[in-house]
């Protein structure tokens, strides 16, 4: 990993740390000065962690903090770490993955998301059919009102091609939802 993908991760991690310790403050209504005494760290470090300034906390100082919070140290871990794994990689996933993890955050079953991914497609393939007939008919109108016979009339191969692609595409997606 080069230093400026480290440094990001963490930037990010320092950030996450921050926005954990604030967001349990706030639920639970526990001061900043109260969460210091309960945890033995100062006002000016929980300060600095939840505006994401500072440092990187020690190990000693995060589980001080979780324990403060009533955070078991391991939920507390996992939170900072499964956060930033996700913020790390969903930036470097393709679209497909992208929007797996956003369905599977949303609470879709793993066991419904290939037919709920079929039908988006489906879909998609269907719009972009819909606009290409729009484009065609649009061209045909056109070269008919400039007197083009009706027999002589010229389309964009990739056009056609495009949609000879999207028509088998839903040909394939409706045998499989069948």
């Amino acid at each position: 990993m080069d230093n400026n993908k480290l440094k990001e991760k963490v930037l990010m991690l320092l950030c996450n740390i921050g926005d954990i310790i604030k967001s349990t403050r706030d639920s639970k209504k526990i001061k900043i000065s109260d969460l210091s005494k309960l945890s033995g760290v100062s006002p000016s470090v929980i300060s600095d962690l939840e505006n994401h300034k500072g440092v990187m906390p020690s190990i000693y100082t995060l589980i001080s903090i979780a324990n403060a919070l009533e955070l078991p140290e391991e939920t507390f871990l996992e939170l900072i770490w499964s956060n930033i794994n996700k913020k790390i990689t969903f930036d470097n996933l393709p679209k497909l993955e992208k929007l797996k993890s956003v369905l599977t955050d949303y609470g879709l079953p793993v066991s419904c998301m290939n037919r709920v991914i079929d039908y988006i497609d489906y879909y998609v393939a269907l719009e972009q059919i819909e606009n290409n007939y729009k484009v065609i008919n649009l061209i045909y109108e056109s070269e008919l009102s400039n007197g083009t016979q009706y027999d002589n009339i010229m389309l964009d191969p990739t056009l056609i091609m495009e949609t000879k692609k999207n028509i088998e595409r839903i040909e394939k997606i409706k045998a499989g939802l069948n």
